[in-house]
C-alpha cells in the first residue's frame, strides 16, 4: 500500500498516527485513551517491528471493544512523513491536516474551502482498485431547507438524497407527491457493554440486550428515513 504522496505505508506510520493523537490530546483522543494510553506510555504500548504492529492496552476489555476503538476515526493511519514535513510549532501537522489529506483512501483532498466546497481527486493507486470516477466535488448548501422550499412549487414536498428526513412523514406531500429519494446510510451501531462491570459480563445479559432496544420503534419514528433494521 502507498499513501497519496507515493510514500509506502509502514508499520511506523501506524505507531506514529496513534501517538500523535494521544500527544496532541485534542477532543477525539478520549476514544483511544480508554485503552490506558497516555503521552508518556503510548510509544511503549503501540510498537512496530518490521511489518508487525503490536498493540498493548490496560484494562479488562473484550476483544470486540478494542477492535471498535482501533477502527475509530481518531485511529486512522496517516502518512507520517508528509505530516511531519508540514509540522508548525510542534503541532504535529494538525493545522495542515485541517485543509489537506495524508491518507491512502480512494480519493485525496485537493481543495478545501470551509462552508463552500471540497474537491476530491481519485487515487489510481488505491489498493482496492482505482475509483470509476476521476473526482468528486462536494458543495456546502447553507439553510438548504429554506432554499428547497423557495425553489419548490407551492405545496410541494421535495427532499433530495442525503437530506434529513421529513419530521412529518405522514403529512400531505403536495401536488407533486415527491418525498425524495433518501437512503439509509450503511452503518450498524452495536450495543457495547462495559466488561469492567462483572454484572455485564454474563451471557444472559448480552442476550437480553438484544431485546432491550426498540429498534423498529426508533426506525418508525425519529429515525424514519435515516436507518432501517436488519
Amino acid at each position: 500500500m502507498t499513501f497519496h504522496s507515493g510514500n509506502p505505508a509502514r508499520a511506523e506510520d501506524v505507531v506514529g498516527s496513534v501517538a500523535r493523537v494521544i500527544k496532541l490530546n485534542l477532543t477525539p483522543a478520549f476514544i483511544l485513551t480508554q485503552l490506558g494510553w497516555t503521552p508518556e506510555n503510548v510509544e511503549q504500548m503501540v510498537t512496530a517491528e518490521g511489518n508487525t504492529v503490536t498493540v498493548r492496552y490496560e484494562g479488562d476489555f473484550s476483544p470486540a471493544f478494542v477492535l471498535i476503538v482501533l477502527a475509530s476515526r481518531p485511529a486512522s493511519v496517516v502518512d507520517m512523513v508528509t505530516v511531519t514535513e508540514n509540522e508548525v510549532d510542534g503541532d504535529m501537522g494538525n493545522a495542515w491536516l485541517n485543509a489537506n489529506s495524508a491518507g491512502s483512501g480512494p480519493f485525496s483532498l485537493q481543495t478545501f474551502r470551509p462552508a463552500e466546497l471540497e474537491r476530491l481527486e481519485a487515487n489510481p493507486e488505491y489498493f482496492k482498485g482505482a475509483p470509476l470516477v476521476e473526482g468528486v466535488i462536494l458543495r456546502h448548501s447553507p439553510a438548504r431547507g429554506r432554499i428547497r422550499d423557495a425553489a419548490a412549487p407551492a405545496g410541494a414536498g421535495r427532499r433530495g438524497y442525503g437530506e434529513a428526513p421529513d419530521p412529518r412523514p405522514d403529512r400531505d406531500p403536495g401536488p407533486t407527491g415527491d418525498q425524495g429519494g433518501g437512503l439509509p446510510p450503511g452503518r450498524r451501531p452495536p450495543p457495547v457493554l462495559h466488561q469492567k462491570a462483572e454484572s455485564l459480563t454474563k451471557s444472559a445479559v448480552w442476550e437480553a440486550a438484544r431485546y432491550l432496544v426498540d429498534y423498529e420503534g426508533m426506525t418508525n419514528s425519529f429515525l424514519a428515513g435515516q436507518m432501517e433494521t436488519h
